[in-house]
């Protein structure tokens, strides 16, 4: 009976567990309350809360590319500290235009991490989750794949430099889909040869690529799956989406001057909290900002 008692007492334990681990996660959710507010230079926060046609919870940031200190980041290749032997401590004088530095990589696995460790590990101050990668699976909030440390692929256009050095080489090393549409970064600092002037302008600039691939001076580069909105027009149909139902949502848009930034995320799969959102919904939304262009990751 002693063994029985322990036996129950274990298995109750080990339902129990997964369920306290799920509850304290919600506890750590912010409220349901609006609000705004600069999270730093250039950087704007705003939470957005929706009671009809679903409870929503929306994350909101507005991010001036021109900024003084504003600078996009993508996750290194995969063994980009192996690609030279050793650690340039200058930057590297192109032997031919930056325009055609951008240099493909074999597709090889990448190890996953979550946003909070990206976000640690590169001394980051804001971080959001981008490509769709593979293998993935979600039974459960406590049973899924990837986990930290875990081999994936990453799906669509994927650009970062080897190193994060001026006229270090872009190198693309995502597996690129027809018609998955890309959010592409170039900064002409780097593209300037003469670095004695180090008081010029942030001249980071954002495009949109509707059919995926993103021009050779790129220096940063991450791919979506559908377009939101383009021409400032938001569509109503999504091909690479089999039907559109309310789903947790994460989107970048950008203005026409390539100089204004949205990253909008949508908080779903939490009843009576914020239930997701409809991809039509979502490039209203983008529509409503002024966007020109915008994709749904």
């Amino acid at each position: 009976m002693k063994f029985s008692s322990f036996s129950t007492t274990a298995i109750m334990l080990s339902l129990a567990l997964p369920l306290m681990v799920y509850i304290g996660r919600q506890s750590q959710r912010p409220p349901r309350q609006e609000t705004t507010y600069p999270l730093f230079q250039g950087i704007d926060y705003q939470r957005r809360v929706a009671r009809t046609p679903l409870p929503q919870v929306i994350h909101q940031v507005t991010i001036d590319l021109s900024a003084d200190g504003v600078q996009p980041f993508v996750t290194l290749p995969p063994h980009s500290a192996d690609l030279n032997n050793t650690e340039p401590t200058e930057p590297i004088e192109p032997t031919e235009p930056i325009e055609n530095r951008l240099v493909d990589l074999p597709r090889t696995a990448m190890l996953a991490r979550t946003t909070g460790e990206f976000l640690a590990e590169f001394e980051l101050q804001l971080a959001i989750n981008t490509n769709y990668f593979y293998e993935f699976e979600e039974k459960t909030p406590w049973i899924f794949y990837p986990h930290s440390g875990d081999e994936v692929y990453v799906l669509g256009e994927a650009i970062a430099p080897a190193q994060p050095i001026p006229n270090a080489p872009a190198l693309r090393y995502g597996l690129l889909r027809d018609n998955w549409p890309a959010l592409c970064f170039a900064d002409t600092n780097h593209a300037n040869t003469n670095h004695a002037n180090t008081n010029h302008a942030n001249t980071n600039h954002a495009s949109i690529e509707p059919l995926g691939t993103c021009p050779d001076q790129t220096r940063y580069g991450i791919a979506g799956r559908d377009v939101l909105v383009s021409n400032g027009n938001a569509l109503t149909r999504f091909p690479n989406q089999q039907d559109d139902k309310p789903y947790p949502r994460t989107a970048v848009g950008v203005d026409t001057t390539g100089q204004t930034l949205w990253l909008v995320i949508v908080d779903g799969k939490q009843p009576h909290y914020s239930e997701g959102m409809l991809l039509t919904e979502l490039a209203l939304l983008f529509e409503s900002l002024g966007a020109e262009a915008a994709i749904a990751l």
